[in-house]
């Protein structure tokens, strides 16, 4: 039968404790409880157990506490953002003075338009390219490999498609002038 412990005994049934001694498992919830209260008075182990689960509550509350502020932190900052106007918002080019007015851009950055998705990190980026404006639209971390790079022009009709070959790539990457970044997502 178990006997209650003393400052004393505590040594002493540590090694009960090893031999797997039940009564010692009760002290050592004691102890986890409070020491202090052990030292202080004998408890019998019986005890321990609406403690214990007090406790139990106490550590599950703050748990579930936690998580809740954790779930509400990531779901905050982990929201996309979107950046319209990266560098500026005046383009001065193609009949209009703002980015927010080539409408074919903002279907395109919506999602409504060719795209349908837009992963972070897409961009367009304004240049001169064989004597007009062109906007050069990258979304790299599309999996699919459909609409990772396109050209449009100022009426946003394809020149140069994410199809096309090569060397038509080539061209434009050795031959493009004046860049000027447009939009982002981030």
């Amino acid at each position: 039968m178990y006997k209650s412990a003393n400052p004393s005994d505590i040594q002493s049934l540590s090694s009960e404790h090893l031999k797997g001694n039940f009564a010692f498992q009760f002290t050592a919830l004691e102890l986890i409880i409070s020491q202090d209260e052990i030292l202080d008075k004998s408890i019998n182990p019986l005890q321990c157990i609406p403690k214990c689960s007090k406790n139990f509550k106490r550590i599950t509350a703050m748990k579930q506490y936690s998580m809740i502020i954790i779930f509400i932190s990531l779901c905050t900052f982990s929201c996309d953002k979107v950046n319209n106007a990266v560098e500026s918002g005046a383009i001065n080019a193609c009949g209009v003075t703002s980015f927010d007015q080539l409408i074919w851009a903002q279907t395109l950055i919506s999602g409504k338009g060719p795209c349908e998705f837009i992963y972070k990190g897409a961009k367009i980026t304004m240049y001169d390219y064989k004597g007009e404006k062109v906007f050069y639209f990258e979304n790299n971390a599309s999996s699919l490999g459909v609409c990772t790079r396109t050209v449009y022009n100022c009426s946003g009709t394809t020149i140069i498609s994410f199809l096309a070959e090569r060397r038509v790539w080539d061209d434009f990457e050795t031959n493009r002038r004046n860049e000027k970044l447009l939009w982002e997502k981030i």
